[in-house]
């Protein structure tokens, strides 16, 4: 049987909609037949109605399962560490490649020699475009 077949018949179980050919093909395909079982004792089981609102609440038991199946913080913090650690040698890589590449400009030469003062190192700051309000 083609797949093709298997997927519109399965979907026409989905949406409820019995044909002379989806009932045709689920007596020849086992697969199909056994997925139109399951669909009915699903829709079945949804049907009936809860007892209680007691019988839909988890034992005590339920949160601590929960809880241990949670994976620790130290465990997710050094999960996630070891991820961004080739991120992080990447950036610094790129950083200090920059940083060794590009000359320094002459405004901070003269800011970085022995001969600056203080009057100098005010001036440039009170002069820099980034200062302004």
């Amino acid at each position: 049987m083609e797949r093709r077949d298997c997927r519109t018949v399965r979907d026409r179980l989905m949406r409820s909609e019995h044909d002379g050919e989806a009932a045709a093909h689920l007596g020849s395909c086992p697969e199909c037949a056994a997925f139109a079982r399951r669909l009915a004792l699903a829709r079945e089981v949804l049907r009936r109605p809860a007892a209680s609102a007691d019988a839909m609440e988890p034992g005590p038991s339920f949160a601590l399962r929960v809880v241990e199946r949670l994976p620790k913080p130290a465990e997710l913090l050094g999960w996630a560490a070891l991820r961004a650690l080739p991120a992080a040698v990447v950036l610094v890589l790129a950083l200090l490649w920059v940083g060794v590449s590009q000359p320094a400009s002459p405004e901070f030469k003269d800011l970085l020699s022995e001969s600056a003062n203080p009057d100098v190192v005010l001036t440039y700051a009170a002069l820099a475009p980034e200062a302004g309000p």
